[in-house]
This record gives C-alpha cells, structure tokens and sequence, in this order.
C-alpha cells in the first residue's frame, strides 16, 4: 500500500547539487511529437575539478517542455509546462530508477533506490514543482509573474520536496566562457525562517531567458563553491 505523507520542510545544512543541470543525453522525446530542440553545453567548477555537460530542451506542439540531462552515471529526464512548472521528473543511475508525478497537490514517488521499493504519495500545497530550475526559472523570468516565486523542488538524495524561493534581484553583465551577456540574476534559498541558511545564484540571458551561470557551495564551511557557466 502507497504511505501518504506530508512534504518535508526541515532544511539540512548541506545542500547537493541538486539543482540542474541536467545535462546531456540523446533526446527522449516522443515519436511524431515535432519538438524543436535547443542544445547547449554548460562547464562545471567545483574547486580544482571541472566538468562538461550538454543542455537539452524540446518543446512541442502542445508547448510541453522536455528537458533532458546526463551526467557521468546519472540521467535526469524533465516535462515541464509553459509556465515552468513540472509535471514529472525521471531519475535513472546505477543503484536508482525513480519517476516523479504530480497530479493536483498529489506528488508520487515511485520506483527502487539502493535496492530498496519506493512508493510514496505526498501532499503538497498549491506552489509550483520546479525541478530544473535552469529551465523553470527560465519561464517564471520571461513570463513576467512579478518578483518572487516559491515552488517545491525533489532533493535526489532524499526523494524528498523541499519549499525554496526565487528573488529576481536584478540585472547585470556577466562574463561567462561564452562571452559576456546581459543577464537577470535570480537568488534561491529555502522558504521562510531558514532563507538565511543556504542561498545560490543563477543568471539567465535577457532577452529569451537562456541559463547562462549558476553558484553555490554544496557543504558545511569549507566546501569549495561550485559554478556551472555556459560553455562555447
């Protein structure tokens, strides 16, 4: 029998990178779906390690956005809607096969993590999930809904939503490996009490709202900052 329970909002001080990037993989959209696909690749900094990842986006007729992202032993898989929410997200690595849906303020988690089953429905309230924030932010930018949004997100090491918030703080030239752009810059920290906690940052292109950096430190005091910049 599927457990019923309420989302989790105790924040933990180390937060993993949980938040994109998706990166690259083969495209996973539906046969016939007729989505027209933006490609881009994104350089990752953690300390003295860097990395390179590909970004995926298709949005089809319907404007559903697929949204798809591969790290070395992981592969994320996101459908999202026009106004960035997301409507399922699948996660696929070595010892996980997880899918996420939310239907209403139901969100149901299911699949095996580490050898062990998993299926769980948890209620939300009416926030949005964001689950690639490359992209969902992207949409709360471009579609102009105001200053702030708070939304719920799955942290992968827990399969559990946590409440965050967006701030739009403003705009500003960034340097990126890319090139220099003209970007809204967008600070993310958990919702209420425990904002002062934990925040990061990511910049989007003005204009059609392209990702374009992100920073955080993913750790207790200490912890390297990682950035994810686009690459050329």
């Amino acid at each position: 029998m599927p457990q019923k329970i309420r989302a989790d909002s105790p924040y933990r001080a180390a937060l993993p990178l949980l938040f994109l990037l998706a990166m690259s993989c083969p495209p996973l959209f539906p046969a016939g779906s007729a989505a027209e696909a933006e490609t881009y690749g994104y350089q990752e900094k953690t300390g003295t390690r860097t990395s390179f990842f590909q970004w995926q986006l298709a949005v089809d007729q319907e404007q559903l956005a697929t949204i798809t992202s591969r790290e070395e032993k992981a592969l994320y898989v996101n459908v999202c809607d026009a106004s960035g929410a997301t409507h399922e997200w699948r996660m696929h690595k070595e010892d996980a096969e997880v899918t996420a849906r939310r239907r209403g303020n139901e969100l149901h988690i299911h699949g095996r993590q580490a050898g062990e089953t998993i299926d769980e429905r948890i209620t939300l309230d009416d926030s949005p999930w964001f689950q690639p924030l490359s992209y969902s932010l992207r949409r709360f930018l471009v579609t102009g809904r105001g200053r702030e949004q708070t939304f719920w997100m799955i942290r992968p090491d827990r399969l559990r939503p946590q409440k965050f918030q967006a701030v739009r703080e403003g705009e500003e030239e960034i340097a990126t490996p890319a090139g220099c752009f003209r970007a809204f810059r967008v600070r993310i920290s958990p919702a209420g009490l425990l904002a002062c906690v934990w925040r990061g940052y990511y910049w989007f292109r003005l204009g059609d709202g392209l990702f374009l950096r992100y920073e955080g430190t993913h750790g207790p005091p200490g912890t390297p900052k990682t950035t994810i910049s686009l690459a050329p």
